[in-house]
């Protein structure tokens, strides 16, 4: 009996550790497309990031560093940094120029800071404020209840209220009105293909 335990024992000694076998297609970061999207990103732009638990993030990008990054988004109402780390990226985008929200009425100061969080920092945007008016500018660093605007080359900075403003836009420079030509105009022509193509009895 003895001869064969330790015979057992010999071969179990012997036997090589090679641990836990790491899960096949286990990356141990980020995939190289995302890697490509992060080498383009900047701080002051705006992500979406779904991380490897489904959790889903959108906001302002504060951080880039070699192993995370660091998210500044609305959550519940309020503003909040996230750390993300890289190995948990599943899927990175980088919205160069904001992304638009439905607009809230009555505007609500945290619905502006939702949007604040969504609009690339730099970018022209135009202001409708309670006391001062129409103001224009580029967007600044954010706080939990104000925002700064600066003036075109960054010579002046303001400091405004959420609770004081019933209006956030991006300026785009008036392009807004070539959606209002091109759009009506192809409903009319599509019409008149129509009334061509679909008999009427």
């Amino acid at each position: 009996m003895q001869p064969h335990l330790a015979l057992l024992c010999s071969l179990l000694v012997s036997l090589p550790a090679t641990g836990n076998p790491a899960a096949p297609n286990d990356p141990s970061g980020p995939s190289p497309k995302v890697k490509e999207r992060l080498a383009k990103a900047t701080p002051g732009s705006i992500v979406e990031v779904v991380r490897t638990n489904r959790e889903r993030l959108r906001g302002r990008l504060m951080v880039l560093g070699e192993n995370r990054i660091e998210i500044q988004h609305c959550k519940n109402r309020k503003l909040a940094l996230q750390t993300v780390p890289l190995a948990e990226i599943r899927s990175l985008k980088v919205h160069r120029h904001g992304i638009l929200i439905p607009e809230q009425r009555p505007v609500q100061p945290w619905a502006l800071l939702e949007q604040t969080t969504l609009i690339p920092q730099g970018r022209a945007v135009v202001i409708r404020h309670n006391s001062k008016g129409k103001l224009t500018g580029q967007l600044g660093a954010l706080e939990e209840a104000e925002f700064e605007l600066r003036t075109v080359g960054g010579a002046g900075v303001t400091s405004l209220r959420y609770d004081e403003v019933r209006s956030i836009e991006v300026d785009d420079g008036g392009r807004d009105w070539l959606v209002w030509l091109i759009v009506p105009g192809a409903v009319v022509a599509l019409g008149v293909v129509m009334a061509y193509l679909v008999p009427w009895h």
